[in-house]
């Protein structure tokens, strides 16, 4: 689960904002990958419901690791959104085969050896592998190796995860003759009234998650949190996944198994509804940011009159020599992020508006380039 799931299906996540600044994607952009993936998991889900794998699932399952491996690597081999999108498809499919089928297995060694907390341990991998993934992105050991970009290195390290991990289930993994031994080919589905229900709230749950679960660390990033935030947001999401499988057990005798599961969706609603009165609180400060933004005319506050918005983005920023802010850029270590003989470029957090700025000094001339939020601003 968390070479398949972890990192497979949710290392997407903690890569993205790097990938948005690497290969200049647009939000846009991210949400069409990460709709491929979706529609790939989709897709894989429902073809391994049909039993064309029986007494094959170990075989599949471990197909299906060995390919997650190759399409991690892969996300680190291109820029373009076609590209991304068709590999995250293809890595969607895998992840529910290997989900599915190894799954499988896993729980029906689980059952003959009536260990209830087999499901716990099987289903926490994918808490860990996201827990896991966000301490790779964190520590980024390949990043600058080779001329590697933060995104390609970040992507060719979860590939190294995996393999590793592949090679551990090969080798831990009974076989598949050991599901069901002695039972006849699964019986076909039959639609009940109550697995259609809980199809149609899992589908809503999911449609309720996948949103906020793809873009927290890209969010995270803009809320001027810094990498330490970014790290900390994934890492607590991993951890929570990984335990929550374990603690929900205890609320079982007094819920039920359906007052669980309607408990858990009305905790995800709760953190949604708030995420959400936060985006608006903050859409509307930034509306008001950005028109000042443009007032003062070189694409920066002056430090000692920043709006009530941008005061708290700005704590912790420096003030330069020209009496403004620049909060130091947390991916290179330093406010200036490149420069040559004649000219340097320093990053800065356009308070509230949630933009990285590029300021570019030369020749006595300088453009303050807005990533998207107001445009560009010359001075």
């Amino acid at each position: 689960m968390a070479v398949a799931m972890g990192f497979g299906r949710f290392s997407y996540t903690p890569i993205l904002p790097a990938m948005m600044a690497d290969a200049g994607l647009s939000p846009a952009d991210a949400g069409l990958i990460a709709s491929a993936n979706f529609v790939g998991y989709l897709a894989g889900a429902v073809l391994a419901a049909y039993g064309w794998a029986y007494g094959h699932e170990r075989r599949i399952g471990l197909a299906a690791l060995g390919a997650t491996t190759l399409l991690l690597a892969a996300m680190g081999l291109t820029s373009s959104v076609l590209v991304y999108s068709i590999v995250r498809l293809l890595a969607g499919l895998a992840s529910a085969f290997a989900m599915i089928f190894l799954s499988g297995i896993v729980l029906g060694q689980g059952l003959r050896a009536k260990s209830e907390h087999v499901p716990s341990v099987h289903f926490g991998g994918v808490g860990f592998g996201i827990a896991l993934s966000s301490i790779c992105v964190w520590a980024a050991p390949l990043a600058g190796v080779a001329g590697l970009s933060a995104s390609q290195g970040d992507w060719f390290t979860g590939a190294l995860v995996a393999l590793l991990g592949t090679a551990l289930v090969a080798a831990l993994l009974p076989g598949s003759d050991h599901v069901g031994k002695g039972a006849g080919r699964e019986a076909p589905l039959t639609w009940t009234r109550p697995l259609t229900v809980v199809t149609l709230t899992y589908g809503f749950f999911g449609f309720g998650y996948v949103i906020t679960a793809t873009f927290l660390v890209a969010m995270a990033r803009g809320d001027s949190g810094g990498h330490s935030v970014e790290f900390l947001a994934w890492l607590i999401t991993g951890v929570s996944a990984a335990l929550s499988i374990y603690l929900w057990r205890f609320a079982v005798p007094r819920l039920g198994l359906a007052g669980v599961y309607a408990a858990g969706l009305l905790v995800e609603a709760v953190g949604l509804a708030d995420r959400f009165s936060a985006g608006v609180r903050g859409a509307a400060c930034r509306r008001a940011d950005a028109r000042r933004y443009l007032h003062d005319g070189d694409g920066l506050w002056p430090a000692d009159r920043p709006s009530a918005c941008a005061r708290k983005s700005a704590e912790g920023a420096r003030p330069d020599d020209r009496g403004f802010r620049h909060r130091p850029d947390h991916r290179t270590g330093g406010g200036w992020v490149a420069g040559g003989a004649d000219r340097k470029f320093r990053t800065a957090d356009a308070g509230c508006c949630r933009c990285s700025v590029l300021l570019r000094y030369g020749g006595g001339a300088g453009t303050a380039q807005d990533s998207g939020c107001v445009g560009t601003v010359k001075f």
